[in-house]
């Protein structure tokens, strides 16, 4: 129970979760302004000051959601400078050494990513909604902001497709080959053992396989359900507020177990 707690508290005081959590409390809070049928559930949080009723819930969360959202793009503020660094980094190790299709589009999902919170970034002024603060002004933000979302559209499609290639090479690698055939002299032990180290080295990397797979088909699930966000805010895919919410929360869950499991590996590590 310890280590679950130690992990939560690493978990919440690492930015990467603490916006994914983020992400999960805006999706559920859009989630209840999309079915006004849920906001009854919410009653018992708010204060006495007025007889609740979902007029009142609604007009509480929806500018709370806001600042959710506020607080989640702070806190990615400088997500644009990692990209372009892995961007650079792949492009890098590509014109010293011919690479694989994978990393070529991992080269466009990171550069166009960070495209997107770069757009991101320079509009957080204006979203902050503070009197002489904007640099755009709320029709050229909106602008940019939609733009924006046609960058990550096409990052998250170019991720997808390469997780389909690294997917596909994975399973296509052959299991390492039988230990060398016994010299001559050898008794059945040598060869026992021989056999044995055998089976053990193709049951290892069989299962590093299998958990390789496991990650790209999580991350490829996220990134395919979160193409629906950014289709429908520019208008190439159409969907309801309360589906996109549902998305959201699935694919908050599905991004925040990688850094879930990291926090336990760092504390399993801090503990050895």
């Amino acid at each position: 129970m310890s280590h679950v707690i130690e992990q939560f508290i690493s978990f919440g005081t690492d930015i990467f979760g603490l916006e994914r959590l983020l992400r999960g409390v805006q999706a559920i809070f859009q989630i209840f302004l999309a079915y006004p049928l849920l906001l009854p559930a919410l009653y018992p949080f708010f204060t006495a000051g007025a007889p609740p009723s979902p007029r009142l819930t609604a007009l509480t969360l929806d500018p709370l959601k806001a600042q959710v959202n506020i607080t989640r793009r702070a806190l990615r503020t400088f997500n644009f400078a990692r990209s372009f660094s892995t961007a650079y980094a792949l492009v890098a190790r590509a014109v010293a050494d011919p690479q694989p299709l994978e990393v070529h589009l991992d080269i466009i999902a990171s550069s166009l990513m960070g495209v997107f919170s770069l757009l991101e970034t320079i509009t957080l002024p204006d979203m902050l909604g503070v009197p002489g603060a904007a640099l755009f002004g709320d029709a050229r933000a909106a602008t940019i902001n939609v733009e924006a979302q046609r960058f990550w559209f096409c990052a998250l499609a170019c991720g997808v497709l390469a997780g389909a290639v690294k997917i596909a090479n994975l399973i296509g690698k052959l299991v390492p080959g039988p230990a060398p055939a016994p010299k001559g002299g050898e008794d059945w032990k040598d060869e026992r053992e021989r056999l044995r180290k055998g089976v053990a080295a193709r049951k290892a990397h069989r299962a590093g396989v299998r958990k390789k797979v496991r990650a790209l088909l999580r991350r490829m699930a996220a990134d395919s359900l979160d193409l629906l966000i950014p289709g429908s805010a520019v208008g190439w895919i159409s969907s309801e507020p309360g589906t996109i919410g549902t998305v959201m929360l699935c694919t908050s869950v599905l991004t925040g177990l990688d850094v879930w499991e990291r926090c336990g590996r760092q504390v399993a590590g801090q503990k050895a």
